[in-house]
């Protein structure tokens, strides 16, 4: 699904190669109605439902502190975004001004405020008549606008650059008495704001959609790009519909209509200062990284720093959305031997490469469950801005016990979000994984590393079964030549640095070789009898020695309903293509999943909303409690 801004771009470009100068632009009336496809119903009751929203959630707490507050509202269109609000919370709004350089939403806009009697007002609480500018925000005189607790950008913020510049001199007209805010809205995911360090921010997910109509797509087209569609001829307009239907997704239950992806974005800023804080005592991160979460690639960081220990990491927790941190410091792994089973504590920073076992499903998991079922312990940095408290739940060493640290009375919690029931509770520092031995898929792999380095006149055939209870392994390797000699002159093999001296040794001519499963009629104390394998099934792998496919094969032995079955690997096989099965039919049957990293496109979202559903409550209370 291409978004808005994606359309956009297209529709610029095509337009710039027709018409490389434009010799009109928008009128008032054309603004108005290709505006109106935003703010009208369905698209402008999610975008209103938005902003409310998280402007209650940030603004709150300063309307609870004071009696009186000044907002300036930079291009709200022909409605203030308070418009929404409570009446408690509109009645203490006691001086507002707007910047509206659109005539037509300025008088509309001015005719809400200014209305003779206060109980239709909008802002009934004002001290004196509300102050309209007809014109951009600029950066001139500092000093005109002083003194405003609350300033909003709203729709007009695309055209303005530098954007920092334009944060900056809003944060300059704000007062001092504490909790100011510079709000902005944004109707798309990526922002940079140059290094300026933002409060807190929101992030939206909605799609916008238009009727499959040549007229609505020629207002659509013409509001976009800036081009009134009657100045152009009907080359470009059909050009225009064009790309609005091939950028455009489309939904049954939607019949008629072209969908975009229209993410919506909430930035506040407050007095700076915090940046330095920080990187006062955390070293920033020279290492480039590819970020992995596709939806945190979209943001713009003030600083990655590279916390080396707990204290640094508590230290960014308490300023937050200051800067992104880099775990990569943080990549030792450390094994306990204790009396139980071994423990592993792997710390954030570590890749897979480190651990031999990677999170989520594995081919043991029936053996040994999920990998996030052997987390029995974690250290985690709270994300509280109050607290920022340092968190030991389940098993934590008392070597690895960080200064300061707690059990938290939600500790069962924590660690039920932690093994993947949800994300956001906390910065990770460490985990401890309970552990298990596996010598057998060692062995396995160490074999196939051999088998790949004989000659092309050599094989190795290993075979797997059960006896006695016990997983064995054990290999037959064949050699072939055309010159004469006995077993007094026969080499070592390479695998005698694994096994040890062979248990047999056999030299056969071209026929007898087919009687030569040496190894496999000696299993079960010679209960095969000297007879060959007879392949009942047989697939193609490739590197039997890499870790998905030992842990698959080995399952599959443990797993065979009696000790006379096997499996005889021949050496010389091709590879298989992997087979993706999908899930669609499992939806309505699943009961939850643990937490994994999805991708931002539709087939996902459908499942994380159908997957997460009956953990939900519970989550949303967790994360509520945590963020206290």
């Amino acid at each position: 699904m291409a978004s808005i801004s994606q359309l956009k771009g297209a529709l610029t470009d095509a337009t710039s190669k027709i018409l490389p100068s434009r010799a009109k632009h928008l009128s008032d009336s054309d603004y108005a109605e290709g505006f109106a496809l935003f703010t009208s119903p369905p698209n402008g009751n999610v975008y209103n439902e938005f902003t409310t929203s998280t402007l209650c959630d940030i603004l709150t707490p300063l309307f609870d502190s004071c009696k009186a507050v000044s907002v300036l509202e930079i291009g709200p269109g022909p409605k203030t975004t308070l418009a929404s609000f409570l009446d408690g919370i509109r009645l203490k709004v006691r001086r507002y001004t707007a910047f509206e350089p659109t005539a037509l939403f300025a008088s509309i806009l001015e005719a809400d405020l200014l209305a003779s009697d206060n109980s239709i007002s909008v802002l009934p609480g004002l001290d004196k008549p509300a102050e309209m500018l007809r014109a951009w925000y600029e950066l001139t005189d500092a000093d005109m606008l002083p003194g405003y607790n609350i300033i909003l950008f709203c729709h007009i913020f695309y055209g303005m650059s530098p954007k920092r510049a334009f944060i900056e001199h809003a944060l300059g007209s704000l007062s001092e008495i504490g909790g100011e805010l510079v709000v902005v809205f944004h109707r798309d995911r990526c922002l940079n704001f140059d290094g300026l360090v933002c409060h807190t921010t929101s992030l939206f997910d909605s799609a916008f959609q238009i009727p499959d109509d040549d007229q609505k797509l020629d207002l659509f087209s013409s509001f976009l790009t800036g081009v009134p569609a009657d100045a152009i001829d009907e080359d470009v307009r059909s050009e225009w519909r064009t790309i609005c239907r091939s950028l455009a997704s489309r939904d049954s239950a939607r019949p008629g209509q072209l969908i975009y992806h229209a993410p919506k974005i909430m930035v506040a800023f407050r007095h700076a200062g915090a940046l330095q804080e920080v990187m006062r005592s955390t070293p920033p991160s020279h290492i480039p990284r590819l970020i992995k979460n596709h939806g945190a690639r979209d943001y713009s960081y003030a600083a990655i720093v590279a916390p080396t220990n707990v204290a640094q990491v508590q230290e960014c927790c308490v300023q937050p959305n200051v800067a992104a941190l880099d775990m990569g410091s943080l990549n030792k792994v450390r094994i306990h031997n204790s009396t139980s089973s071994p423990l592993i504590i792997v710390c954030q920073g570590c890749t897979t490469e480190d651990i031999s076992r990677t999170w989520g499903i594995g081919h043991l998991y029936r053996q040994y469950g999920w990998a996030c079922d052997s987390i029995v312990g974690a250290v985690i940095v709270s994300v509280s801005v109050k607290t920022g408290e340092v968190f030991c739940i389940g098993e934590v060493l008392s070597a690895l016990w960080p200064e300061s640290a707690i059990r938290p009375e939600d500790e069962m919690d924590l660690m039920w979000a932690v093994k993947g029931a949800g994300t956001n509770f906390g910065v990770v520092v460490t985990v401890t994984f309970k552990a298990y031995a596996k010598e057998a898929v060692e062995l396995l792999a160490r074999s196939d590393q051999i088998a790949q380095k004989l000659d092309r006149t050599c094989s190795a055939d290993p075979c797997l079964h059960v006896e006695d209870r016990e997983l064995r392994l054990g290999v037959t390797m064949y050699a072939s030549t055309i010159d004469q000699f006995t077993t007094s002159t026969t080499n070592p093999s390479p695998f005698d640095q694994i096994f040890g001296h062979p248990r047999n040794v056999k030299i056969v001519d071209c026929v007898s070789l087919f009687n030569t499963d040496i190894y496999i009629a000696s299993m079960h104390r010679g209960h095969a009898g000297g007879k060959i394998s007879a392949f009942k099934q047989c697939v193609f792998l490739k590197n039997i020695g890499s870790p998905a496919i030992t842990d698959l094969l080995l399952t599959v032995v443990r797993d065979l309903l009696t000790p006379l079955r096997y499996l005889h690997l021949l050496q010389g096989g091709r590879a298989i293509r992997d087979v993706y099965n999908t899930i669609n039919a499992f939806l309505q049957l699943l009961l939850g999943v643990y937490s994994t990293i999805l991708r931002l496109d539709t087939y996902n979202k459908v499942f994380a909303t159908t997957a997460f559903r009956p953990n939900q409550p519970r989550l949303a209370r967790l994360k509520t409690t945590i963020d206290l």
